[in-house]
């Protein structure tokens, strides 16, 4: 009575470890059995696909998925990086036009200064050019 679970075992194990056979019937169809077909008729024996390592699997995919976050970072790192640029350049160019306009306002021999209080005084030639020579440094500095 003992030896009955071990021989169902064993059969149902060896069932288990039994090939597919692929062959192809009267009628032409393709049949994929684990039992050989009828006699004479020609099967290919198909080997079953290798064990997968889970754990290792497992450590890929997170490997994977770990490689995929950091490209996205570093995709979202370059695109801040090229908005910075961006931004730091239509800034420069906005600077660059300011200090050209201030340029262009002393060049006129009558410059007058808006005082705090919002009355205008007429500034001294030592003034005026004192402006230009400043409007010439931020153009230097800010139209390269």
């Amino acid at each position: 009575m003992r030896a009955l679970p071990i021989v169902l075992t064993f059969l149902m194990s060896g069932h288990a470890l039994a090939g597919t056979y692929k062959w192809v019937d009267e009628e032409g169809n393709v049949q994929y059995t684990q039992t050989p077909p009828p006699a004479g008729i020609e099967a290919e024996t198909i080997k079953p696909p290798p064990k997968v390592d889970t754990e290792k699997a497992l450590k890929d995919l997170q490997a994977q998925e770990e490689k995929a976050v950091k490209l996205r970072q570093d995709r979202l790192d370059t695109a801040k990086k090229e908005e910075e640029v961006k931004q730091e350049q239509e800034l420069q160019k906005k600077n660059c036009e300011m200090a050209r306009a201030r340029l262009a306002s002393y060049d006129q021999p009558m410059v007058k200064f808006v005082q705090e209080d919002g009355s205008k005084v007429r500034a001294t030639e030592e003034e005026r050019q004192a402006e230009i020579v400043k409007s010439q440094d931020m153009i230097k500095e800010w139209c390269k």
